[in-house]
């Protein structure tokens, strides 16, 4: 079992959303872990974290790995910003 890979863009804004979405769908249907590729994010709105953190919760719950690989400073910024920050380390030490 492999594990699905998904490379976040530069922007994570509402522009990036359908993309980001269906990637994750896609992932959730798979019976891997999921690696979120986050060293490019510069800027992210709360409506993309609102999908990694739905994503993160569903391939949990379902026993499989979930991880933030490489995390941009702006990424863990707006996480921290939303409280959030204790979790995203959890899942980049994974």
């Amino acid at each position: 079992m492999s594990e699905i890979r998904i490379k976040l863009p530069s922007q994570l804004d509402m522009g990036a959303l359908p993309n980001l979405k269906e990637e994750l769908l896609s992932a959730l249907t798979a019976t891997s872990g999921v690696t979120i590729e986050a060293a490019d994010v510069e800027r992210v709105g709360t409506p993309a974290l609102q999908l990694l953190l739905a994503a993160a919760r569903d391939v949990l719950q379902g026993g499989r790995p979930f991880t933030l690989h490489a995390p941009s400073e702006a990424l863990m910024l707006a996480f921290d910003d939303l409280g959030l920050g204790g979790q995203a380390r959890e899942w980049s030490a994974a």
